[in-house]
C-alpha cells in the first residue's frame, strides 16, 4: 500500500473544501433568499416626524501637555471636566484613562 505524502493530503482536502464552497455558491445563486422583516424598532419616531437635536454634551477630555524643560520625560497634563459631572475619585480614574490612552497613541 502507498501511502499518501503530506502535499497529497492537503490537495485532496483542498479540493473538497474547494468544492463544497463552488456547490454552496451556486445553491445560493440558484436558490432566492427568504423575506426578512426589520422587526424589534420600536424606538424609532414614525416616518416623516421630525427628529429633534440632542443636547450638546461634552465628555472629559485631554486638553494639553506642559513638558519640564529640566525632566523631558516628566509630563503635566491638563484634562478638562466637561459636562461629565464625575466625582473627584472617578474623574481621576477618567483622566488616567485619557493619559494612558494619549501615551499608547504617542
Amino acid at each position: 500500500m502507498l501511502q499518501k505524502s503530506y502535499g497529497e493530503k492537503k490537495n485532496s482536502f483542498r479540493k473538497i473544501v474547494s468544492s463544497l464552497l463552488l456547490v454552496c455558491f451556486m445553491l445560493s445563486s440558484v436558490i432566492p433568499p427568504g423575506k426578512v422583516f426589520a422587526q424589534g424598532l420600536t424606538a424609532l419616531p414614525a416616518p416623516g416626524l421630525e427628529v429633534k437635536a440632542s443636547d450638546v454634551f461634552q465628555p472629559a477630555s485631554l486638553k494639553g501637555v506642559k513638558v519640564n524643560i529640566d525632566n523631558p520625560f516628566m509630563f503635566d497634563f491638563i484634562v478638562d471636566k466637561g459636562d461629565s459631572g464625575l466625582a473627584q475619585a472617578e474623574f481621576e480614574a477618567e483622566g488616567k484613562k485619557l493619559i494612558k490612552y494619549f501615551l499608547t497613541a504617542l
